[in-house]
C-alpha cells in the first residue's frame, strides 16, 4: 500500500525508506485494509503528513475513519488543531487540497513549496 501511495502521489522517481521517514519525523502510522494515515502530535496540534485509501476503496467513508482517528487522538491529548500540508510538487495534489476543505480544513497558509490547511478541534 505504501508503493500505491508513493507512485500515485509523487511517481516513479520518489524511493523511501518509509520507517526511517517515520522514525526522521516523529510519526505515528495508523493503517487499515483500505488505506493509512500519518501524523504527529505536537505542541497543541495534530499534524497530518499523509495521507491514502486505495482507489477501489474510495468514496466509501474509509478517509473519514482515517481523519476520526486523528482528531480523536488530538482531543484525548488536548490539541487544539489539526493541520494538513498539500505539497505543490505532488502529482495529484488538487484532489488533496478538495478533500482537505470537504472535511473542514481551510487554507491557513502558503509557502513556496506547500499550502497549510488548519482545523479547529
Amino acid at each position: 500500500m505504501i508503493e500505491a501511495y508513493l507512485q500515485e502521489r509523487y511517481g516513479d522517481n520518489l524511493e523511501i525508506d518509509w520507517n526511517e521517514y517515520l522514525i526522521r519525523y516523529g510519526l505515528i502510522c495508523y493503517m487499515t485494509k483500505h488505506g493509512f494515515v500519518t501524523y504527529k502530535l505536537q505542541g497543541d496540534a495534530a499534524m497530518i503528513y499523509d495521507m491514502y485509501v486505495s482507489p477501489e476503496a474510495r468514496g466509501h467513508t474509509h478517509a473519514w475513519h482515517l481523519h476520526d482517528r486523528v482528531y480523536e487522538a488530538a482531543k484525548e491529548t488536548g490539541k487544539r488543531v489539526m493541520l494538513a500540508f498539500s505539497d505543490y510538487k505532488g502529482i495529484n495534489h488538487m484532489a488533496g487540497i478538495k478533500a482537505m476543505k470537504v472535511s473542514g480544513f481551510t487554507p491557513a497558509y502558503k509557502t513556496n513549496e506547500q499550502f497549510i490547511f488548519v482545523k479547529g478541534i
